[in-house]
Parts: C-alpha cells; sequence; structure tokens
C-alpha cells in the first residue's frame, strides 16, 4: 500500500516484477466533484478492456480510469468483477 488516508487509496502489487518494482494495481482518489477508481489491470491486461460495459465506458477517462459523481450500484459491482478479475489476471501473470 502506498497512500491510505481518508481522501486517497494507492494499492501496489507486493512482488517485484515492474523492473525491481512492486506494480501499481489500483487506486482511488476523492476530489471536490468527482471520485475517481484507477484499475491499472485494464491496461496491463488489455484483454480485460471486453468486460466493460458501454455504460461503465461511459465513465472512463483514459485507458485505466473511471470517474463518478454519485454512487452507482449496478457499475460498482461491475467494477467489484473486474478488481476480481484483474486480481486473477495479475496472479496468472506472478505480478502478485
Amino acid at each position: 500500500m502506498v497512500h491510505d488516508t481518508p481522501d486517497f487509496f494507492y494499492l501496489d502489487t507486493v512482488s517485484s516484477s515492474n523492473q525491481g518494482k512492486p506494480m501499481f494495481f489500483g487506486a482511488v482518489r476523492i476530489m471536490k466533484n468527482y471520485v475517481s477508481f484507477h484499475f491499472m489491470p485494464l491496461y496491463v491486461c488489455s484483454e480485460m478492456n471486453k468486460r466493460v460495459s458501454k455504460k461503465l465506458s461511459k465513465r472512463r477517462q483514459g485507458k485505466a480510469c473511471f470517474n463518478f459523481n454519485s454512487p452507482d450500484d449496478v457499475l460498482f459491482k461491475e467494477l467489484e468483477q473486474l478488481v476480481d478479475a484483474g486480481f486473477e489476471r495479475y496472479r496468472k501473470k506472478l505480478f502478485l
């Protein structure tokens, strides 16, 4: 864990798989008008992007970030499933 504050949570892997350094896995940051969710497995394992629904894609900023200005239980459930799948992909690639 790199950051764990009330407005910023940032998680790296524990293995040295990125040129001898831990790899970024994900982060959540509370900003003034929105909350951003950064999820690196979508960038590292590009085939995972097929799992992202059109509705969730509308929240996308860049390749691996989603912004929310209000809670959305349906999209949060989809993100939960993506995180589980991303964790499994990282594990299979020996990034964890």
